[in-house]
């Protein structure tokens, strides 16, 4: 028995084994169909239902492929209409921007290299890396020319009195 039971035709092996007898043009079976169930932002899966279930959850979900998406009083696409064409119809005029000008109080660098040199003969490096600090504090010097006399201090200050003397004059 390799035929249908209806029409006649040859039937598929596989049908008769899942002990159909009727091919799937006479088949009154109604066929699958499918919805995609998205619990997170990502990760959906598939949920095998019948073909009249899933035009109902197309009807009611938001993120349904079928163009056709949920409306109602407390739907998200609603109250977003809504707010743009208030947003549109709302003319307050825009707040006014006003520049500061800013003044440049700050010294050069040869100036504060100067400066930590003299420091550094007279008091020592922790006089001078606290009068660079200063300088910064005071906004009369940028944080990279900080760090950049800090290490040059740093870097003489490793060595011992007599070369300390010879790299002070290339500071």
């Amino acid at each position: 028995m390799r035929n249908c039971k209806q029409c006649g035709k040859f039937m598929p092996n596989t049908r008769i084994h899942l002990g159909y007898t009727k091919c799937t043009r006479c088949s009154d079976v109604e066929k699958y169909s499918a919805h995609i169930v998205y619990p997170h932002k990502t990760g959906g899966y598939v949920q095998p239902v019948s073909s009249s279930t899933k035009k109902h959850l197309q009807s009611i979900d938001r993120r349904s492929t079928s163009g056709k998406t949920a409306k109602g009083n407390g739907s998200w696409d609603t109250w977003l209409k809504a707010y743009l064409k208030q947003k549109e119809k709302s003319n307050v005029p825009r707040k006014k921007v006003y520049r500061r000008v800013v003044q440049n109080d700050m010294i050069s660098v040869s100036a504060a290299k100067e400066i930590a040199r003299k420091v550094f003969k007279k008091d020592g490096y922790y006089a001078a890396i606290d009068c660079i600090d200063g300088l910064f504090k005071d906004e009369k010097i940028s944080i990279l020319t900080k760090s950049k006399i800090n290490n040059a201090l740093t870097w003489v200050h490793s060595h011992n009195r007599k070369q300390q003397k010879i790299l002070m004059r290339s500071l």
